[in-house]
This record gives C-alpha cells, structure tokens and sequence, in this order.
C-alpha cells in the first residue's frame, strides 16, 4: 500500500479529517507498518498504551474479558484503535488479536506529539474536534 492511499485512508478518520497533506503524510510515512498472523495478539488488556492501530487490511478481534468468551467487537480495515492512548498514557481496556493476517500501521504517541508541535493548526483543529466530541459525550451521558 502506498503512502498516498494510506494518506487517503487516514484523511478519512474523524480524528485526521482536515488536516494538511504534509501532516498526513508525515504520518503515513513515518508511522510503523506491523503485520500480524491469525491468533497474534497486538494488544493486551490492562497492559499500558503509548499509540494507537489503524488497521490497514485483514481483521482484528476486542476482547474485554480473559473468560475465554467470545469476542465482543471485531474491527476491519480503516478502523482506529487506541485513539486517547494519542494524548495520554492508559491501560488497555481490551486485548485485540488478529483474526486473519492483518496489517496494521502504528502511531506511537511520541509520533502524534511531534504531528502537534510541527503543526500547530492541526493542533488546532484536532483540540476543536476532541472538545466537540467531549461536549457531545456530555450531552449524552449527563
């Protein structure tokens, strides 16, 4: 997969919508591509995050409980996982494993931080979209 389409790709996340071609291609090309078997394990619960999973191919199975249960979400292609782990330090809330060969890119947050300071009207828009989302939450919750 080329960095133009996984440009393309991110561009079409809530999070990265807007946001300039140097930005996101600062992402894509400098974002870490891992490729994964069936029954590998990217995440494990509770384990600490540093980054987030964009998941580029193939599919990836949430798993909230160690029950041996079944999975409560399985995520394909496009999909983000790990987004507050972008800002902040947190301890997985589920372990994913992969459920096919899968690819995923890697966005440490040491990464995302650079993306902020680089850029400072991404910084912008992305504080104005995580502050739209939080109100929303809000509205809903309360």
């Amino acid at each position: 997969m080329t960095v133009d389409i996984i440009m393309h790709k991110l561009s079409q996340l809530t999070l990265f919508a807007g946001i300039s071609k140097d930005a996101l291609r600062l992402l894509a090309f400098s974002a870490e591509r891992k490729s994964l078997h069936a029954g590998d394990v990217l995440i494990s619960l509770g384990d600490q995050s540093d980054g987030a999973y964009f998941i580029l191919s193939g599919s990836l199975a949430l798993q909230t409980r160690n029950d041996g249960g079944p999975s409560e979400q399985i995520l394909g292609p496009d999909h983000l996982i790990g987004e507050t782990a972008l800002i902040i330090a947190t301890d997985n809330p589920a372990s994913v494993i992969a459920r096919q060969p899968s690819v995923v890119l890697y966005i440490p947050r040491s990464l995302f931080l650079r993306l902020l300071d680089e850029f400072p009207d991404v910084a912008a828009r992305l504080r104005e979209n995580f502050a739209r989302r939080l109100s929303q939450f809000a509205a809903v919750t309360f």
